[in-house]
């Protein structure tokens, strides 16, 4: 079963293989699309947002502990991880994993912006921007961006005053 440019459909289109923890907590919009095998993981406080016509690439993370919403027509292609909290570690007493989540805190990825396969997301990003494959956000990324790399860091930006993207 497949979805193209054209078709018509109004409730998410949610392929097999998929792990949505605490699904109740999960606002769909319209037109919405999440590829075999994604996972989303929502603490029982949080929230995730889907806005309309986002597209959820194949094995994609969402880990959610406050708020992660998704802009209206956002891809994420596959395997990108996103993610609002850290895991708490400080106390050698304690195994990690014992130790629960720290530092939630609300993530948007806004409209219209791509991230590329293997990219990781730990911060917001702004409206039509690019994340360059197996890039690691770490700050927040402001509207009409592309960042890359390891950190990732701004490459280029819309100019709206010559509408050209200017190397940064």
């Amino acid at each position: 079963m497949g979805r193209y440019l054209g078709d018509t459909m109004k409730e998410p289109l949610i392929y097999a293989g998929c792990d949505l923890r605490n699904r109740q907590n999960i606002e769909f919009g319209e037109d919405v699309v999440i590829q075999r095998d994604v996972w989303i993981d929502i603490r029982p406080t949080a929230k995730v947002i889907l806005k309309d016509g986002c597209n959820i690439g194949r094995r994609c993370i969402i880990g959610c502990g406050k708020q992660v919403t998704i802009g209206k027509k956002v891809l994420l292609g596959p395997q990108v991880y996103v993610n609002d909290m850290d895991h708490e570690y400080r106390d050698i007493s304690k195994s990690i994993m014992e130790q629960g989540i720290t530092n939630p805190k609300p993530l948007e990825i806004g409209d219209e912006t791509w991230a590329g396969i293997n990219s990781v997301i730990l911060a917001s990003v702004g409206k039509h921007c690019v994340i360059g494959a197996n890039s690691v956000v770490t700050h927040p990324v402001p509207d009409y961006c592309v960042v890359v790399g390891q950190p990732a860091r701004i490459v280029k930006r819309y100019n709206p005053e010559t509408k050209e993207w200017e190397t940064v």
